[in-house]
């Protein structure tokens, strides 16, 4: 949509300097409006490339006023008046901190002149009458501007007491119709070889798509929060699945109770009970759950700072990596220079807040042409910036999940031996540690529970047939 000046109080100059003086003099108040206020809810475009680049210098955690900006102000707003006119909107903002209801003014002041247009462009099209415009695509047309025009504010993280309520809520009608040197992972033998996660760690899980990587990270996430005290939470952005879903999957987990029969509703009467005393002992665990899709870092890092504010935030985890969009898009010319942005971006939050980022990320399609298919830091998705960043780099490997796609006809002598090599391999994951950065590589050994979507420390079991 367009911004050109279509009614004079469609726009206030005043209220966004003030919005920008106050954000001059207290960088910190950009969280009080990040989740809602974009650089094109900008009027003027000089704002709205000044307000770009504050939100830089705040993002890789510089200064940003006057002086951090004099060379862009020189540069860009001369016309303006250049660095005194940065001066001019921080005296103007004084000892104003309301920096929301500034943010709320612009915004709605934004939505105002895109509804005009929306609505001078749909009476345009309306009264062309031709084929191309008939009134059918005029409605679509108008529906998909005002669902895009709505999606700009983002819901806030919900706690896993509400999610499992809602949970429940859907069964329910489903069936009617370590030690204590890093964070623990859950898994003896994956603590002893990190010691567990450590504080301002980036460790990236990678996999292809069937090795379990999501229920990994819902594993060791979990696993944490099951062991923190005090004020202790952990916090887990799923670009992916749906809250419901991870939290199925951990009632599953808890319970012993399949998920698919969960979600068809074809759970016995004493499963359903049982499912109820879990789901009460599972209330009090201190995990929160953020599934807005297409999250960019910007505002992921603002959600981590407004959870660090308000509880003691022990572990971050995203699903996945490449969900992720970077602060600004058009700075980038390629997906290699996008991922580079998020990835240092997460190793800055690592840092910033002082605790370990889980971050999961997809490989490439090399690992299928090879007949060993186990990873290689190579595979990793524009893979050089994320091995550069990360602290640890991990790959899910299931030799079980490649070697059930090699099935012969049953009968056969063929079938005989793959059968004998499905019962050697069943269930077990080797956890390859391809980069640590401040401890050994090597491979750890897991149990997977496909039924249950479980990774569990290592123990032979025999296939059952």
């Amino acid at each position: 949509m367009s911004n050109a000046p279509i009614f004079p109080n469609l726009y206030s100059i005043e209220a966004e300097q003030m919005l920008l003086g106050i954000l001059l003099k207290n960088n910190l108040s950009y969280d009080d409006i990040n989740d809602f206020l974009l650089h094109i809810h900008f009027y003027q475009p000089a704002h709205q490339l000044l307000f770009v680049e504050i939100i830089k210098l705040i993002n890789v955690g510089k200064v940003a006023d006057h002086i951090t900006l004099e060379m862009y102000a020189s540069k860009n707003m001369s016309d303006m008046g250049g660095v005194n006119y940065l001066v001019k909107m921080r005296d103007i903002a004084g000892n104003m901190i309301n920096i929301k209801d500034y943010g709320y003014i612009i915004y709605d002041l934004y939505l105002r002149r895109e509804l005009v247009a929306i609505g001078q462009t749909l009476s345009h099209n309306a009264a062309k009458g031709d084929h191309s415009h008939n009134a059918q695509k005029c409605i679509e047309t108008l529906e998909a501007s005002i669902f895009k025009l709505t999606a700009t504010q983002q819901p806030d993280v919900v706690t896993f007491h509400q999610i499992l309520t809602g949970t429940m809520e859907i069964i329910k009608q489903a069936k009617e119709n370590v030690h204590e040197v890093g964070v623990t992972t859950g898994f003896c033998d994956l603590d002893q070889w990190l010691g567990g996660l450590h504080k301002s760690d980036l460790l990236i899980v990678a996999g292809r798509p069937g090795m379990g990587k999501t229920a990994l990270a819902t594993n060791i996430i979990f696993n944490a929060a099951k062991s923190f005290k005090d004020d202790a939470v952990a916090l887990f952005f799923s670009l992916e699945m749906s809250s419901e879903q991870l939290a199925m999957r951990i009632l599953s987990q808890e319970s012993g109770i399949s998920s698919d029969q969960m979600r068809r509703g074809t759970i016995a009467g004493s499963d359903f009970l049982q499912l109820i005393d879990v789901s009460k002992k599972l209330t009090s665990i201190p995990l929160l759950i953020d599934d807005t899709p297409a999250l960019n870092v910007s505002l992921l890092r603002s959600r981590v700072r407004k959870i660090a504010r308000k509880h003691k935030l022990t572990i971050v985890a995203i699903d996945y990596l490449q969900l992720l969009k970077p602060s600004y898009e058009s700075r980038f010319e390629n997906r290699v220079q996008e991922i580079s942005d998020i990835t240092q971006a997460l190793k800055a939050i690592a840092k910033e807040f002082d605790v370990p980022v889980i971050a999961l990320s997809q490989l490439s399609r090399a690992v299928e042409q090879r007949p060993d298919k186990r990873p290689l830091l190579a595979d990793l998705r524009e893979s050089g910036t994320i091995e550069q960043d990360a602290d640890i780099v991990m790959f899910v490997y299931r030799e079980e999940y490649y070697k059930h796609r090699e099935q012969p006809a049953e009968g056969t002598k063929e079938y005989a031996v793959w059968q004998e090599a499905m019962d050697d391999v069943f269930g077990k994951t080797e956890l390859i540690v391809a980069k640590h950065r401040n401890g050994p590589v090597g491979t750890v050994k897991l149990f997977f529970d496909s039924t249950l979507t479980k990774f569990e420390n290592f123990k032979e079991v025999t296939m059952v047939r």
